[in-house]
């Protein structure tokens, strides 16, 4: 007990002699500190940084006003080794509750947030591949694209020149090459290219939505548009009509409106 005393006494005095200023500690080490070989240890430094070789339990929230660099895998909601580089687990019965939520919150139209995907290069610059949601109109409400880039350099893919595939807020899909080619009333509409199906096409709903099927003109508006059918011998025949409607039909490609041979006429 008088040991004890003692000691009190004299730190009171050290810290008296010291003045009013504060106390300030320049560095604590504790354990064996961080260094080599690891040994848990722990250096707290002047500059505020903390360096340990041991692991780091958090009972409350964490709060990062800098850029957080982790050399292993991280889990959120993870009790046991990450399985990935990044692993969000979370465990909720019944409707969708997100596991990971990207929030950009500016309330401008063309607003957007999105994952970005790179494969090659250290070039952070290179993420040729990504999914955007971008905002259209009040309340959020917009657009999700898929973007894919093909240029062989440094850049990545952006809304500019990269979308492939938009979903679009009002369920239409629209898939193309380039932005800007595409119509506001087709449900899914290709830039370029065919489109095959293996099985029936039905277009419209019975009863409910008429359906229209479309083969435009080429260019110059000399090549008709036309309905191509395969006859069971193997032969190719194509349907088309002339400007004046005369219905026609042509064993090859037809590239005038007089190709072939006259089926029927419009009265």
């Amino acid at each position: 007990m008088r040991k004890t005393l003692w000691m009190v006494l004299i730190l009171a005095g050290l810290l008296a002699a010291m003045g009013p200023s504060p106390r300030y500690l320049e560095e604590l080490v504790i354990g064996g500190g961080y260094g080599s070989p690891p040994d848990g240890g722990m250096d707290l430094e002047a500059d505020g940084n903390v360096l340990t070789d041991g692991s780091v339990t958090v009972g409350g929230a964490v709060t990062l006003g800098g850029n957080l660099a982790v050399a292993g895998d991280t889990g959120l909601g993870v009790d046991y080794t990450p399985g990935a580089r990044l692993h969000v687990r979370t465990a909720s019965d019944g409707d969708f509750a997100p596991t990971l939520l990207l929030h950009n919150a500016s309330q401008t139209v063309g607003t957007a947030a999105g994952v970005q995907f790179q494969t090659a290069g250290a070039d952070v610059d290179r993420a040729k591949g990504a999914i955007i949601y971008e905002s259209t109109t009040s309340y959020g409400r917009g657009d999700m694209h898929f973007l894919n880039s093909d240029y062989a350099g440094a850049g990545s893919a952006g809304l500019a020149s990269d979308i492939r595939m938009t979903l679009t807020n009002d369920g239409r899909l629209l898939i193309t090459q380039y932005l800007g080619t595409l119509t506001d009333h087709d449900l899914l509409s290709l830039a370029t290219g065919a489109v095959s199906v293996n099985g029936d096409l039905d277009a419209g709903v019975d009863g409910l939505a008429r359906g229209v099927l479309t083969a435009w003109d080429g260019v110059g508006g000399t090549a008709p548009g036309v309905v191509r059918l395969h006859a069971p011998g193997g032969s190719d025949w194509f349907l088309f009509v002339e400007d004046d409607g005369t219905l026609r039909i042509h064993d090859v490609l037809p590239t005038s409106n007089t190709d072939g041979s006259i089926v029927g006429l419009q009265n």
